[in-house]
């Protein structure tokens, strides 16, 4: 693989317009109104620009002012922004910089822009004086300590990472500072001379930047801000291309605006944008134009921040003194604090929207949305693996007579992919999105959200339509399940049995034995006796959740559970189930043990010992637990 240079894509994920980008004044407490050249101001933010100890005065202590010897001035100018709309076409059909097109002429004003990027001592700081546990993580490098927070020894200087969009947005604002608009950023990369990367020419390598380099990582972890001076900027910005991703401020939209002097989007979306790779992607992530869509709410081991300022804020905020808390009464543990109780095994992270989960052979294969790869965790070697790029939108994945089968949402493609190969095969073009697969040794069959196709034939065969919104699909010994929540009207609710052609449909639970019940989220099979199991949530009381079987005309309760089940996976020690805030498995002569709390999981898989993996699409994890 050419270092860096390589026509890889990055991600295509496409958001809402930039037509409707800027003019809006508010990006959360932050204010950027407009002068009269366009250059952003601050009117509300106090000027705390450098994280050292402040001197408390009698009782009002000032805010310092900026501290120009940890930012670099990017001077005003107009620059490129983007990739050229003919440039690269992907393996499927699809533009890889589809997101970053057309490339247009951006005018930006004078701002100052971080060396380098926030450091765990940094945001230790924050929390101790402004943030507390609101934007703590365990998974930080960082401890409790009497006072406050202190980074874990030897940590204090990598960057911070498990932080939201909104936690990055709310430490800027309490140093006197923002975060860089998208514009602002790339500007910083490329210059006015049109960089690819930060470094001035070459391409990029692991003396330049901290990445996954094709075939290993360069460091496998993140390491201390600024330590890759070969790959600082002309104005001596460091790690704009590695080590960890970056947010930025603006709401993830496409290029399509006329806006082309100090842009900035503020759509009020919850999906952001991050820019310039980390420690855990591959090379065509560092390149200045490359940007990916993240929800504000992702906490990733991959993706950290730094802080922007411009001319024109106001200094009339006060400040108390800002030392760190002392060095004693730590917590035993030397790592950041976790939950007591067995504790799963963190199998991967850095994913930016992990969605699909399967298992071939001895190795575990994720499908990451946001950046539109197939990744494989082998259960040999410790370190993730790329299989698959250049997909448009992957999600579910299964593993079926000897293959992995891929629903791409973009375009609407089933994909067939065998180990070894390096690209899959398209299998069938559909008329909508799937978003459910189930397959046995004769049929593969597809469904979007309110019709089942048959991918035996040329084209798809539409064999069950206008179906109330399909939760899930299942082939079992001939005959076809599939879950309806219905969306529309709960009258709608229930659970159809069909041949697998289509054929004979029944109702197997409907309206007599459906209640008052909110939704059936899922379908399954229970695999010690092949009774219909699924998750129901009764109307009127939607927090309250039930597993149950059929048993003729009859539901029989297995065990309440947790609220939000949407999924389930049987395995050999029991039934698990994933709801919106945890894993649990029922079994055991208990209602149910959680596997794994305080996390949100989006794909669910076993293996045959039993054990439990799924991924986790807040923090862009798999884990794993017995």
């Amino acid at each position: 693989m050419d270092s860096g240079q390589s026509n890889l894509p990055s991600t295509r994920k496409r958001g809402p317009s930039l037509a409707t980008l800027a003019q809006s004044k508010h990006v959360g407490f932050l204010e950027f109104p407009r002068t009269h050249h366009g250059a952003h101001t601050m009117t509300s933010s106090v000027i705390l620009l450098s994280l050292s100890l402040v001197a408390a005065t009698a009782k009002a202590p000032v805010a310092p002012s900026l501290d120009k010897t940890t930012m670099a001035e990017i001077t005003a100018g107009s620059f490129e922004m983007g990739w050229p709309a003919d440039s690269n076409v992907g393996p499927y059909g699809d533009g890889w910089y589809v997101d970053q097109q057309p490339a247009r002429t951006i005018t930006l004003s004078t701002f100052m822009l971080d060396q380098k990027e926030v450091s765990v001592s940094d945001f230790a700081l924050f929390l101790s004086h402004a943030g507390g546990d609101m934007y703590f993580n365990s998974r930080q490098p960082i401890e409790r300590v009497r006072d406050g927070y202190l980074a874990v020894s030897k940590q204090g200087d990598e960057p911070i990472r498990y932080v939201s969009w909104d936690a990055a947005r709310n430490y800027c604002q309490w140093a006197g500072k923002r975060l860089p608009t998208e514009a602002e950023w790339e500007y910083s990369v490329r210059g006015k001379e049109g960089r690819v990367f930060p470094w001035s020419e070459g391409g990029a390598n692991c003396q330049r930047a901290n990445y996954f380099s094709g075939a290993s990582h360069c460091q496998r972890r993140p390491v201390d801000v600024g330590s890759h001076a070969e790959g600082a900027t002309p104005e001596g910005v460091h790690d704009l291309a590695g080590n960890v991703a970056e947010w930025v401020a603006d709401d993830y939209g496409d290029y399509d605006s006329a806006i082309n002097s100090d842009p900035w989007v503020n759509t009020g979306s919850t999906t952001k944008v991050v820019r310039g790779g980390g420690w855990m992607d591959p090379p065509q992530t560092l390149r200045g134009h490359s940007r990916r869509a993240v929800a504000a709410s992702l906490r990733s081991e991959n993706i950290g921040f730094r802080c922007a300022w411009s001319d024109g804020a106001t200094m009339d905020a006060l400040r108390g003194e800002l030392t760190p808390p002392e060095d004693i009464e730590r917590e035993a543990q030397a790592g950041p604090i976790a939950s007591s109780g067995p504790q799963p095994t963190l199998l991967m992270d850095g994913l930016v929207a992990p969605e699909g989960l399967a298992r071939l052979g001895s190795s575990w294969y994720v499908a990451d949305t946001g950046l539109g790869m197939i990744w494989a965790i082998h259960k040999a070697n410790p370190v993730p693996e790329i299989v698959l790029d250049g997909l448009g939108r992957p999600t579910t994945i299964v593993a079926a007579n000897g293959a992995l089968w891929i629903l791409n949402q973009e375009p609407p493609q089933v994909l067939r992919w065998v180990e070894g190969a390096d690209k899959a095969d398209i299998v069938d073009t559909l008329p909508e999105i799937p978003q459910h697969i189930a397959i046995d040794d004769a049929n593969i069959l597809a469904a979007s959200d309110s019709t089942v196709y048959s991918l035996n034939t040329e084209p798809p065969v539409a064999l069950m339509s206008n179906l109330d919104g399909i939760g899930s699909i299942q082939l079992r010994n001939g005959l076809l399940y599939v879950a309806v929540l219905g969306t529309k009207s709960l009258k709608n609710a229930q659970v159809i049995q069909t041949k697998n052609d289509g054929s004979s449909p029944t109702a197997v639970v409907g309206q007599n034995l459906l209640q008052g019940v909110l939704h059936t989220p899922a379908v399954s099979w229970d695999v010690n006796n092949g009774q219909l199991i699924f998750p129901i949530a009764r109307a009127g009381w939607p927090y309250a959740g039930i597993i149950v079987r059929v048993e003729g005309q009859k539901l029989i309760t297995i065990t309440h559970a947790p609220p939000g089940m949407k999924l389930l996976q049987p395995t050999t020690k029991g039934l698990v189930v994933a709801c919106t805030n945890s894993v649990i498995r029922v079994g055991d002569g208990k209602p149910y043990s959680v596997l794994g709390q305080w996390t949100a999981p989006s794909a669910l898989g076993a293996d045959e010992s039993g054990a439990i993996v799924w991924t986790d699409k807040h923090s862009g994890t798999v884990w794993r637990a017995e």
